[in-house]
């Protein structure tokens, strides 16, 4: 019988010693190279080392404070800190139609998801445990709108299958259109799939 984890997400403005958590995302980033530098370049670049890690941590910090439809949290497993976990209220367009004068269709609108989980001390098959707790966290903001949505690299079948499970806090997630390169969201250029939830954050408040 498998033991289910026990999963907090802590937010960045609650993170007592900075300095501490900067230290050990950069591990935590390094363990997880590979995969970063494919998907998530930026995240390495945040963590390159902890002088950086601690300046991307105090500016996460502030841009909370100053948005109330973002939030980072450090993603905690049985105790020990495992990765992060991101929204962010966003509206996704298409390409820009009649000689790019027109606005593209809408894509998505509402809280953009994301996030990583390093290689340390991390059991298997966690993400959707993670994806519940974190519904949960998002469904207690009333400022958060529309349908969650996400974007997630072709050739990922894991998170594609922890993505399409009704069960996972968001009620699945559909793929919409074709595989596209969503540059313009992150930066990255990689073909991926746009990910949004079948229930809006207004009926995940129940």
């Amino acid at each position: 019988m498998s033991v289910v984890p026990e999963i907090t997400l802590v937010p960045y403005t609650e993170v007592e010693h900075p300095r501490e958590l900067a230290g050990k995302l950069h591990v935590l980033a390094n363990s997880v190279r590979r995969q970063l530098a494919a998907e998530m370049p930026y995240v390495l670049e945040r963590n390159v080392n902890a002088g950086v890690g601690l300046r991307s941590v105090n500016g996460v910090r502030q841009a909370m404070k100053d948005d109330p439809t973002f939030a980072a949290f450090v993603v905690v497993c049985n105790g020990v800190k495992i990765g992060v976990a991101t929204y962010s209220q966003q509206r996704l367009s298409g390409k820009r139609r009649w000689l790019g004068l027109q606005e593209g269709p809408e894509l998505a609108n509402g809280p953009l998801i994301a996030g990583w989980l390093g290689n340390i001390d991390r059991p298997k098959g966690l993400l959707p445990h993670v994806l519940r707790a974190f519904a949960t966290i998002m469904a207690a903001n009333p400022k958060l709108t529309g349908k969650p949505w996400t974007i997630v690299r072709v050739g990922h079948p894991y998170v594609r299958r922890c993505l399409d499970d009704p069960n996972n806090g968001f009620g699945g997630f559909e793929e919409i259109g074709a595989a596209s390169d969503y540059g313009r969201v992150d930066g990255v250029k990689t073909l991926r799939l746009l990910m949004v939830g079948h229930h809006t954050m207004e009926s995940l408040r129940g």
